[in-house]
């Protein structure tokens, strides 16, 4: 069984209105997946939603399933919290050493995702990364910088949003970071974050 938000009914009724579920590919995300994939330096890299049953990837660098079990999923928890979620080792993790994620292929480790929060709120899904082998640290950096991209994806999501089902954010639904981010200043370069042979 996989954890709830309280508010999971509310959230789910809000990711339908999106009307993302099920669609194809397109550029501007995976062009900001493969931007995150250079970033972080990790073989994995997703952008996740969240609904009743599964979690969705609407986009995804080096993963190969395009939904997985909500029970199986990572991003299942990462929905419980405005905050990010950072495993250094899932087999470590009483949550996730028995996922087959984790004991079978792609056999993940390191997993970081921020939530996907949109202008009421909601959680609707995560931005992460992922990797086989476990991870020594991940700075309160990187941290922002993982929150970055998934302020914008989720950007890139509300743009999308039938109009009808639009609403101004509030000033305590803003992100706290300051300005926009802007993909094309990323700085690429891949951080060796893994623990020494």
């Amino acid at each position: 069984m996989f954890p709830v938000p309280y508010n999971d009914a509310q959230r789910l009724k809000s990711l339908e209105s999106y009307k993302i579920l099920d669609t194809p590919t397109e550029e501007a995300f995976d062009h900001l997946t493969r931007l995150a994939r250079a970033e972080f330096g990790t073989p994995f890299t997703m952008l996740s939603l969240v609904d009743s049953t599964r979690q969705w990837c609407k986009s995804r660098q080096g993963f190969d399933a395009v939904e997985t079990p909500r029970d199986m999923a990572f991003c299942s928890h990462t929905i419980l919290s405005d905050e990010p979620l950072v495993i250094l080792d899932a087999t470590r993790d009483a949550r996730f050493r028995c996922s087959p994620l984790v004991c079978h292929k792609p056999g993940i480790r390191f997993y970081a995702g921020a939530p996907l929060i949109n202008r009421e709120g909601l959680r609707l899904g995560s931005f992460c990364v992922m990797d086989t082998e476990a991870c020594a640290g991940f700075p309160l950096e990187e941290v922002r910088e993982l929150q970055d991209f998934a302020h914008f994806a989720m950007q890139l999501i509300e743009m999308r949003r039938p109009v009808e089902h639009m609403s101004l954010p509030t000033p305590e639904r803003e992100h706290p970071a300051k300005g926009t981010f802007e993909p094309s200043l990323v700085f690429l370069t891949p951080k060796d974050r893994h623990w020494p042979h």
